[in-house]
């Protein structure tokens, strides 16, 4: 196991908030490092980029944590009414602006 106190952060490849556009789509582990440069947090992820826009949306809706990212890492799930209000409300939305109604088949 590593001792987060062994590790120099001033060393270790980084992007900024702002450049978050720029983080890798492979699996890595990842550290949080506050304006001190002191190690807050160590992750593992196998998409860090979705896994930062799963964080977002959680945090933006307000939704549980397992139903935020579920949504936002499977596009084919379509979310109960309530869901559906929420995340209207908090990103000022209509459903018909995140989601497209599509017909039943029928595979008889």
């Amino acid at each position: 196991m590593i001792n987060p106190q062994t590790i120099n952060p001033l060393l270790l490849p980084s992007v900024a908030l702002d450049e978050r556009s720029q983080l890798p789509s492979q699996p890595c582990i990842y550290f949080a490092i506050d304006y001190q440069g002191i190690i807050q947090y160590i992750g593992r992820s196998v998409n860090p980029r979705l896994r930062w826009n799963a964080n977002k949306f959680w945090q933006i809706t307000g939704l549980s944590r397992a139903t935020a990212f579920r949504l936002w890492r499977d596009r084919d799930i379509y979310p109960d009414r309530t869901t559906v209000e929420v995340i209207c409300k908090k990103l000022n939305a209509q459903p018909g602006d995140f989601l497209t109604y599509m017909e039943d088949i029928d595979e008889a």
